[in-house]
């Protein structure tokens, strides 16, 4: 009976470990708001971890620390940016983000790569700290601390690594995001402050977004956004045309005769942007031109 009792502990731990690696694949996949996911993620792997303590640093493309994600097993994450110079040039942290490897500090009373936190309410005596990679660069570095000594040992890194390695995709896909949705922001003043008539489509062939002169030229109103473009734009012409895989730069001739010479921008991750400009009147023009000579 006392030679399974070891084995049953490292089941129990095993299974422990994959439901957390469960739960934190799913936060990961859950948010683009990165600051909420990790907070959640943390507070929930220094609970089962049985740490006192966790902390997320993340970094710029110069290595400084653009804000620290701190959760305590007894508060909801805190989201804050603390002076961490000193855990950078003489802690754990930055012999982690030298490295870029993980490291356990087993007793911080012999460990020289530790240094405390300013600030710390507890006394630490071990952790364990791993990289947030991304290729070879250090996107941020993931902290279990202890009020013990031998709290941590190698093992941990086989949970913490995928953690970090899902954390990196995380930042990565918020980074895109929220670079998305400036560029959507910007988009979007672009367009109405513009006369011309604009559709913005996404690839599913929606229409997202348009501006005052199309509303008035294609009848569109507030409701006719996110609607598939067949059920609110009513010239089969331009339909037809908004329909196409790829359309392209051209001019098309709506069933009231008006000439609109339509431009296309495609952008990233949003679908295309269709500018139309009347050209009724200068097609008219060349047309008496060319008669006259």
């Amino acid at each position: 009976m006392t030679k399974a009792d070891p084995l049953s502990r490292l089941e129990a731990q095993a299974q422990t470990w994959v439901r957390l690696l469960f739960e934190v694949s799913k936060e990961f996949s859950s948010s683009l708001e990165l600051d909420e996911v990790l907070g959640r993620v943390l507070k929930h792997t220094v609970k089962i971890a049985g740490a006192s303590e966790g902390s997320i640093f993340l970094f710029n493309e110069q290595g400084h620390v653009l804000r620290s994600i701190i959760a305590r097993q007894e508060l909801p994450p805190e989201i804050k940016t603390p002076v961490v110079e000193t855990v950078m040039r003489e802690g754990i942290a930055g012999w982690v983000y030298e490295h870029r490897k993980f490291a356990v500090v087993l007793d911080t009373k012999d460990d020289e790569r530790w240094a405390d936190f300013p600030g710390d309410r507890l006394l630490t005596r071990s952790a364990i700290s791993v990289p947030i990679l991304e290729g070879k660069q250090v996107r941020g570095i993931f902290t279990l601390t202890h009020t013990e000594p031998n709290a941590f040992n190698e093992d941990y890194n086989n949970v913490l690594g995928p953690i970090a390695e899902q954390a990196a995709l995380a930042i990565r896909n918020a980074v895109a995001y929220t670079q998305t949705r400036s560029e959507w922001v910007v988009l979007q003043a672009i367009i109405h402050a513009v006369r011309d008539p604009i559709l913005a489509v996404d690839p599913g062939g929606h229409l997202i977004l348009f501006n005052k002169a199309a509303g008035e030229k294609l009848n569109l109103s507030k409701a006719s956004e996110g609607k598939a473009v067949e059920g609110v734009i009513k010239d089969k012409n331009l339909l037809a045309y908004l329909k196409r895989s790829a359309p392209e730069n051209e001019q098309i001739t709506l069933t009231d005769g008006t000439i609109l010479e339509c431009t296309v921008a495609d952008v990233l991750g949003m679908g295309r942007v269709i500018t139309l400009h009347d050209v009724t009147m200068l097609n008219k023009l060349i047309a008496l031109v060319n008669e006259w000579s």
